[in-house]
């Protein structure tokens, strides 16, 4: 009996406009000669967001029609998938995009160098349609049976301790194909990416491992995920004694507390290396140097010692998100790889800017990411600042004033952060509040502010506030409440998939 999720099965991507035609011809028709079909009104998982679902079809089908019309080329939700499709497959050689023209429309540039059937018009649709069942049936002979493996029970998976993030990627197909390869590779068992906070590391692995978890985790004897990540500043957590004494206790050691931090480095490797396990450690850098002689370096000895044993002896794969280079990792690059996602490509750039809604040519699309560096965070703030800009023009990015600050200390996304927290609080008393805000990792109440501003005015910090602490307030915080439910309306609108704090 062949496993229901490895039947070749097709997608079908359409505008809403053309569901009638959609589900009473052309999907009656394919599943009428045996073709099964996957359509999201149908078929789409209850509760997941629609991403996700999306994502699952495209992972999951071993095709997918594109139906052009005049309300596909007007629906962002169609125009994701297209580009989702194209990404991985840019000129569409595994032949998985099988477009076809329903009403004749201006497609994107990008998607006119492809064939379509053309169902334009009706005295010819029953013929386009057995030339399309024809291409699926012969295209479906050639593609080899996808491996599926058995479920791995629950009491061997936990991934709950990733922080949460949005379902959107862009630019980052070249790394999820790395993961892909390495989870392969024996000779390959650990992969570190290096970023400046809020790039993304976390939303790449948390995107992996959904697609490892629809694979059933692809053979995994044992899944783990801890998080060190402290926002704002890396002297909360001075320690890995949590992690060690979780995870050893997970693992089935019989006294977590026992022996020298070593002893449980050793213990914690050797346990682990007995099932072919997957492991994340995101946001490291808590727990690494930042004195300039030993820069990066894990100055907590059982994690120290862990790394090593795991790099010599495991069989599976760990992942770690930080933000800075792990020098103990120089002595074994044979097994290892360190790779920096700051940029992203300027294709990637412009599809992100696209997709929220920015207009503009490509040549004005470009020149936006690329004033920015092609930085993931950058273009992300870029592309949410100028939603807020009437028409949501392209060129105005490069009126953005620029910032007298190095690359390397954050230039790109701090120039934005600069010109949100203007657009959004002017120079006055909000922006003071929004700037004592982002001292704190946490909610904060009225009374710690109180207690920041209390006493004589800090210059560029808490001047303007300090003159607004009495009939300003209510009026300060309504409005910054204001725009975090516009974030949050966006959002739900699809129109913002990925919002990161500022």
């Amino acid at each position: 009996m062949i496993p229901v999720d490895s039947i070749k099965k097709v997608f079908i991507s359409y505008s809403t406009r053309d569901r009638e035609w959609v589900t009473k011809y052309l999907l009656a028709g394919l599943e009428d000669k045996g073709i099964p079909c996957h359509i999201d009104y149908r078929d789409f998982e209850i509760g997941p967001p629609i991403l996700i679902n999306i994502e699952k079809a495209f992972e999951q089908c071993s095709a997918t029609i594109v139906v052009y019309s005049p309300g596909w080329v007007e629906s962002k939700w169609a125009l994701f998938e297209a580009m989702m499709l194209q990404t991985g497959d840019p000129i569409n050689l595994k032949k998985k995009m099988l477009p076809i023209m329903l009403e004749k429309c201006e497609v994107p540039k990008r998607l006119q160098i492809f064939t379509y059937a053309d169902f334009t018009d009706k005295k010819e649709w029953d013929a386009q349609r057995g030339r399309l069942i024809s291409q699926i049936q012969k295209n479906f002979n050639t593609i080899e049976e996808k491996e599926t493996y058995p479920p791995l029970d629950d009491r061997y998976i936990d991934i709950s301790g990733m922080p949460g993030t949005g379902f959107e990627l862009y630019g980052r197909q070249k790394e999820l194909a790395l993961l892909d390869d390495a989870w392969e590779n024996e000779n390959i068992n650990l992969i570190s990416f290096v970023a400046y906070g809020g790039v993304g590391k976390s939303t790449l692995v948390n995107k992996w491992l959904e697609k490892m978890r629809w694979d059933n985790f692809r053979g995994a004897g044992r899944v783990f995920a801890w998080s060190f990540y402290s926002q704002g500043t890396n002297e909360y957590v001075t320690s890995a004694d949590m992690f060690f004494h979780f995870t050893l206790q997970w693992c089935g050691d019989e006294d977590p507390g026992a022996g020298s931090p070593w002893d449980k480095g050793k213990r914690l490797a050797r346990l682990m290396a007995g099932k072919k396990t997957l492991l994340v450690l995101d946001g490291l850098e808590p727990l690494q140097s930042g004195a300039e002689m030993e820069k990066g370096r894990i100055k907590d000895p059982a994690l120290s010692v862990f790394i090593r044993e795991w790099v010599k002896r495991n069989r599976g794969l760990c992942i770690i998100t930080t933000r800075e280079d792990l020098p103990e990792l120089d002595t074994f690059a044979h097994k290892t790889t360190q790779i920096n996602l700051e940029q992203i490509s300027c294709e990637a750039g412009i599809k992100l800017l696209t997709l929220r809604g920015v207009r503009g040519t490509e040549d004005e699309l470009k020149q936006a990411v690329e004033a920015f560096g092609s930085h993931a965070l950058a273009v992300q703030l870029c592309a949410e600042y100028l939603h807020r800009v009437p028409l949501h023009p392209a060129k105005k990015a490069l009126d953005i004033p620029d910032l007298d600050i190095p690359v390397n200390e954050g230039k790109h996304p701090r120039r934005m952060i600069e010109a949100m927290s203007l657009e959004v609080c002017g120079a006055g008393p909000g922006r003071d509040l929004l700037f004592i805000l982002g001292l704190f990792d946490r909610p904060v109440n009225k009374g710690a502010i109180d207690a920041v501003i209390a006493g004589s005015p800090v210059p560029g910090l808490t001047e303007e506030l300090t003159k607004a602490a009495g009939k300003e307030w209510p009026g300060l915080l309504s409005q910054l409440r204001s725009c975090k439910l516009l974030a949050k309306e966006s959002e739900r609108r699809g129109d913002i998939v990925d919002c990161h704090p500022l």
